[in-house]
């Protein structure tokens, strides 16, 4: 007689089917040492989009531990059908930062952040009014932010990125930034709108692996996963009138990136 089926294996059935994933995505879990509730535990949420999925962080975890050689290649699997792609997102590290990806690099925002999260309000204030005399636009669009219906708990953690956005690209990128203009952040908002206009309409899942996709397509990875990041913890979208600071921070990021160079104009390859 067969081998009667034990709890472990009912837990690792469940992980299986709960995180979709194959059985060579199993048993490279099995030989990194996971276990079925970590990777359960594990299974994206609908609120951090820009993250990997269960199967890529396991097959992450993989190269690492064992070298690119010993990557297995991807796995069709015709039970799980292309239009319906795994749940993106999770509290555990970002897969976006797992693969780095752009010249801003994660040590220099660890860096950063860490030294302005270090910072009394005298020296914060101070770095403030640097920000104002160099990019005074874009202080006063975060600081209109409150106007318009967003806390300022909020707007404090706004703050706090458009200074470790700043700061990032002063250290990445040699000379000064050009002042960006109000021009400049018109054009932003309305490449943004349009961004947020492919997303409305969409299910849960369809929005989460769009958003993904243009994560993977960013060519500042590791900042857009920063700024994604910092702003799930500030808890911006789950108030109407914070969910401004989302739309509010891409359009920053997309002005400060193309104010420095790091990426591409609109038209241009990226």
């Amino acid at each position: 007689m067969g081998r009667k089926p034990g709890k472990k294996d009912e837990a690792w059935r469940e992980a299986k089917r709960r995180c979709r994933l194959y059985d060579e995505e199993v048993r490279m879990a099995k030989e990194l040492g996971l276990n079925p509730r970590s990777l359960i535990k594990n299974i994206p949420a609908k609120s951090q989009p820009w993250k990997a999925p269960v199967n890529e962080w396991i097959r992450g975890l993989y190269a690492k531990r064992f070298g690119e050689s010993h990557r297995p290649g991807t796995v069709r699997n015709p039970e799980r059908p292309p239009s319906q792609p795994a749940k993106l997102s999770s509290p555990r590290t970002p897969g976006l930062i797992c693969e780095p990806k752009g010249r801003i690099t994660i040590e220099t925002m660890a860096d950063v952040s860490r030294r302005i999260e270090g910072m009394d309000q005298v020296a914060k204030a101070l770095l403030c009014d640097e920000l104002a005399a160099s990019q005074p636009e874009a202080l006063g669009w975060v600081l209109a932010l409150h106007r318009q219906g967003v806390s300022m708990p909020v707007v404090d953690e706004v703050l706090h990125i458009l200074l470790v956005i700043s700061q990032s690209i002063r250290k990445t990128v040699p000379g000064p930034a050009p002042r960006i203009a109000l021009d400049d952040f018109e054009k932003a908002a309305g490449r943004v709108r349009a961004m947020f206009r492919l997303l409305h309409g969409e299910t849960a899942e369809g929005a989460a692996w769009l958003t993904y996709l243009m994560a993977e397509a960013h060519p500042e990875r590791n900042l857009f996963a920063y700024v994604a990041d910092r702003l799930s913890k500030s808890k911006a979208d789950q108030h109407p009138g914070d969910q401004r600071a989302i739309f509010a921070t891409a359009v920053l990021l997309d002005v400060f990136l193309g104010a420095s160079g790091l990426a591409p104009k609109p038209g241009e390859e990226r």
